[in-house]
């Protein structure tokens, strides 16, 4: 314990007394500043995501290139702050991926989905993958009473469908319904939501990020990509309209 307390001192004090080392830490947190105020000026989802990105990374950069320039003492375990500095970004990387990854197994796991791969959804949302120009996402019932309807995006791009969301609308409300998914998959919108969500775990500012502002967008846009298809509202207003009544008169009970 005295050996790695010794060797946090002596690594700060790399960091003191090198000046390299001082103005990687000053460039790297001015310019992580810089990213983060362009993050909060921009409205662009994908631009917002990128700017985060650049300002998590930077916060961590001066720490790892401290790490990577010193030379500590052997044992291994002596070093402690060296392998703190490389296994923690790098740890929080992979789980990143694992989870983003293995999600989608998951959720068929969980609601032991069986892919629907005939019938009229299944035509749609084909037809309306072509017309997007996207992979066609696999379409799974979930066997839930509840009306909802979601998607995921990525290497197993996939729509959720409840039991109670295909017994509650009329064909058209449906496919109003389906034509929003398809738009979350088109941009990408659960890998944004998902990135996005990841990287306020890493940044001291999480408190001062909000989700709400640029998903609120990405639904407005979903809905607007529906309508403008359908050549009306009427359709996905209905359908929201039909979800709307059945939660309330379930919360009811």
């Amino acid at each position: 314990m005295n050996v790695q307390i010794f060797m946090w001192r002596v690594y700060f004090d790399n960091f003191a007394h090198h000046p390299i080392n001082l103005y990687t830490l000053i460039a790297s947190f001015a310019l992580s500043a810089v990213f983060y105020f362009l993050f909060r000026r921009t409205e662009n989802v994908k631009k917002k995501i990128n700017f985060l990105a650049l300002h998590v990374v930077l916060l961590f950069f001066p720490f790892v290139f401290t790490a990577l320039s010193w030379e500590c003492m052997m044992p291994v375990m002596s070093c402690s702050p060296k392998i703190f500095a490389f296994f923690i970004p790098f740890a929080a990387i992979i789980a990143a991926l694992l989870s983003f990854l293995l999600l989608p197994f998951l959720y068929n796991w969980s609601n032991k989905s069986k892919l629907i791969d005939k019938g009229f959804i299944k035509n749609f949302v084909e037809r309306q993958s072509k017309r997007l120009k996207i992979r066609e996402p696999k379409i799974y019932p979930i066997n839930e009473i509840k009306p909802m309807a979601y998607s995921i995006t990525n290497l197993k791009p996939s729509i959720f469908i409840s039991a109670g969301l295909s017994e509650l609308l009329s064909k058209k409300e449906m496919e109003a319904v389906l034509l929003h998914e398809l738009y979350h998959q088109k941009s990408k919108a659960y890998f944004w939501k998902f990135s996005f969500n990841m990287l306020r775990i890493f940044t001291p500012l999480s408190t001062f990020i909000s989700t709400s502002e640029p998903m609120e967008k990405e639904e407005r846009e979903a809905d607007n990509y529906a309508v403008s298809v359908q050549k009306t509202d009427k359709h996905l207003k209905s359908a929201k309209r039909r979800i709307e009544i059945f939660n309330s008169l379930r919360n009811t009970f």
